[in-house]
């Protein structure tokens, strides 16, 4: 997957949401901190048993999204193992501030809740 500069972050949370509405947001969105990949992994599972559509990335300097001034994980408040599911309409419907050994059941939880399943 090509990686895609996030650095409009430094105006905006929302600023990024409406940037990327087009390529992220068609269906629910997972946006990892920097050292969140196993959120990313545990979306990816989630979606795969629910069987609905998810991306999941991770923001980062090096990551699916490049946030090079690093300020993703202060401005939606999730910290460098945190994560955060975006509905399509950009609205933030679940966050973690940092990382969960039970990460998979968590997201599951979390979609069946933001798809009324």
């Amino acid at each position: 997957m090509a990686r895609r500069s996030a650095a409009m972050l430094t105006v905006s949370a929302p600023g990024f949401v409406k940037r990327w509405a087009g390529a992220l947001l068609a269906a629910v969105v997972l946006l990892a901190g920097s050292d969140g990949g196993a959120w990313v992994d545990a979306a990816r599972t989630a979606a795969a048993v629910l069987g609905v559509p998810l991306a999941a990335y991770r923001v980062s300097a090096d990551g699916d999204l490049v946030d090079s001034d690093e300020v993703f994980a202060e401005l939606y408040g999730t910290g460098r193992e945190g994560a955060v599911l975006l509905r399509p309409d950009g609205f933030v419907a679940w966050r973690a501030t940092a990382a969960d050994p039970a990460a998979a059941a968590v997201l599951d939880g979390a979609l069946r809740t933001v798809l009324a399943r």
